[in-house]
């Protein structure tokens, strides 16, 4: 018989983000994916805040009950509100955007391997216009610079993913929002990844959360 060992906590994926993140949750979503993907070997905490930017975020992370300590990957995937054009200007500048998604990410362990993905190649206004193609060179500076100066660090490019798919079209539910099959191309660029950079942290190479069945006496 094997009993069960004596667990203080899962290890987690988390997941940073807006409206994006927080519809993750749907039918196809990035976090239904994930959460699949890692099922009782990576437990998902996806903590999407609808209209926020990164400052926006950035300002409210210490309220977050993140266990930051245990977890192995954050991704974190921000800009699509910063990238909102009100009264001429974007609301979060280049800059910002960078050094806020620089400063998020440091607010995790410098093992924790991090993933930064730019903001889509939107197709249609919704409510504001927005210039996200600077973000996307923004995420990648973000993600280098964090990656010389600490490691474990990469980006996804999800502008380039959306803007040159053969049927972008299809990839947003609204214009701005990812359908099912945007999500999915999120999802293949997060695990393309980690199984180049980081091996070790695939389903198939982390310890299974609690005994398997048959290990268990019934």
């Amino acid at each position: 018989m094997s009993s069960f060992p004596s667990v203080d906590f899962f290890e987690k994926l988390v997941v940073l983000g807006d409206s994006i993140t927080q519809y993750g949750f749907t039918h196809g979503g990035i976090c239904s994916e994930l959460a699949n993907f890692y099922q009782r070997r990576l437990t998902l905490e996806a903590w999407g805040l609808s209209g926020y930017t990164s400052r926006h975020f950035l300002n409210y992370f210490s309220k977050l009950p993140i266990d930051i300590d245990h977890t192995r990957i954050v991704v974190i995937y921000l800009g699509t509100n910063d990238s909102q054009i009100v009264n001429g200007k974007c609301l979060c500048s280049i800059e910002e955007y960078k050094e806020n998604i620089k400063k998020i990410a440091t607010k995790f362990p410098k093992t924790t391997k991090k993933i930064f993905v730019s903001p889509a190649a939107t197709l249609k206004t919704l409510r504001y216009e927005r210039d996200q193609e600077p973000y996307r060179y923004a995420t990648r500076e973000a993600a280098t610079e964090m990656n010389l100066e600490l490691g474990n660090t990469t980006w996804i490019d999800l502008y380039g993913a959306t803007k040159f798919n053969l049927v972008p079209e299809l990839l947003f539910n609204d214009g701005v929002h990812l359908s099912a099959m945007g999500y999915n191309v999120l999802f293949q660029e997060i695990i393309s990844q980690i199984k180049a950079l980081w091996p070790e942290l695939l389903p198939k190479n982390l310890p299974m959360q609690l005994p398997h069945y048959s290990e268990i006496l019934f």
